[in-house]
């Protein structure tokens, strides 16, 4: 049996107990040592379910431990940054679940403090382990659909769910609003499916949201194209609005010999773009919770001494492709990427 490794968890609302899950599936590389959370309702839930682990208001006491090897960060995206930073001048690795950070100067600093500090830092993209979307991947780098030429998604939170965290998540600054806290799942697919991309034009609105404290999300409902360096085309659509019987999420790729389509149940594979007698392949996995195999990769990396399986680059890149719809959307005009980090566009001013 492989060393146990040390774990601290900050960050003790819902999504952390299917992380706490995960971490403890993988009990034979690591140890929960520690929770954190000032919320004492939300540190007392997930102390119940690993009462061998500390508990601490501040994050920096956990931080302090010498048995705590490694930090995942589950708070609000806009605590990420002084977290992650913390977390790495203590010598500590470091997995921060999407949006890597809200601000791209932030992530920048992570990113090189990191590498100055030689400790691992690593995006939390719980969709890159997914079996489905693996596979998907597997299959257009082997070419069994010709050439991309389009990709397509969709991700739609529903209100009532928003509505219980408007205390933080209409803040822009602490949650990036619906395009960087949720639709970077979007943009980290395309990008890690489609590659690079030159430019991105989005429209967005507030049109669910106007009851909101500070008048409401500037993204509730938006959609925008992607360019790609291969010169394929990218839709993302996404908001606040899902009514009940419509699919949340959607994914889809068309080449130039066939296309993939998934959803949350099953993959589907067509061949035939130029003929009418195709054939289409299905396949549905078995889906354990992707954070778990998010979680188990990021062990094994640090066991085997390896680079994370993805890196904080690429979170920070699903990030800026955000940011790109965002200010495209406030100019009306396409933006052309890499943006420019003498004019980041930013919520950092944002109340």
């Amino acid at each position: 049996m492989a060393e146990q490794i040390g774990v601290a968890i900050i960050g003790c609302g819902g999504i952390a107990h299917s992380h706490l899950d995960g971490w403890l599936a993988a009990a034979d590389l690591c140890a929960v040592r520690a929770l954190a959370d000032p919320n004492p309702s939300a540190l007392q839930a997930l102390h119940a379910k690993v009462p061998s682990a500390s508990a601490y208001a501040d994050y920096r006491e956990a931080l302090e431990r010498p048995d705590v090897a490694v930090v995942e960060i589950l708070t609000p995206p806009g605590l990420h940054y002084e977290i992650a930073r913390d977390a790495i001048d203590a010598g500590k690795d470091v997995l921060i679940i999407k949006p890597f950070t809200v601000e791209l100067s932030h992530a920048d600093d992570l990113i090189a403090r990191a590498r100055s500090r030689g400790v691992r830092l690593m995006a939390g993209q719980p969709m890159r382990f997914d079996p489905h979307f693996a596979k998907a991947r597997e299959l257009i780098q082997a070419g069994r659909i010709g050439t991309p030429t389009r990709f397509y998604s969709r991700g739609f939170m529903r209100q009532e769910w928003l509505r219980k965290a408007t205390h933080w998540f209409s803040n822009l600054a602490i949650s990036g609003g619906i395009t960087i806290e949720n639709i970077v799942h979007q943009t980290d697919a395309m990008a890690w499916m489609g590659g690079p991309v030159r430019s991105v034009f989005g429209l967005a609105g507030t049109f669910h949201t106007a009851d909101w404290p500070g008048g409401g999300l500037p993204d509730d409902q938006i959609s925008f194209l992607m360019h790609f360096a291969s010169g394929a085309i990218g839709v993302v659509e996404g908001g606040t609005a899902q009514p009940t019987g419509m699919p949340s999420f959607m994914f889809e790729v068309v080449g130039t010999e066939g296309g993939i389509y998934l959803d949350h149940g099953a993959l589907v594979v067509g061949r035939g773009v130029r003929e009418s007698d195709g054939y289409a392949e299905r396949y549905e996995f078995r889906r354990g919770r992707s954070e778990a195999a998010m979680i188990r990769a990021f062990l094994e990396a640090i066991h085997a001494g390896e680079d994370v399986p993805v890196p904080a680059a690429d979170g920070r890149y699903a990030v800026e492709l955000c940011w790109a719809a965002l200010q495209s959307a406030r100019s009306g005009q396409p933006v052309s990427l890499p943006l420019d980090p003498a004019h980041y566009p930013t919520y950092a001013t944002s109340h």
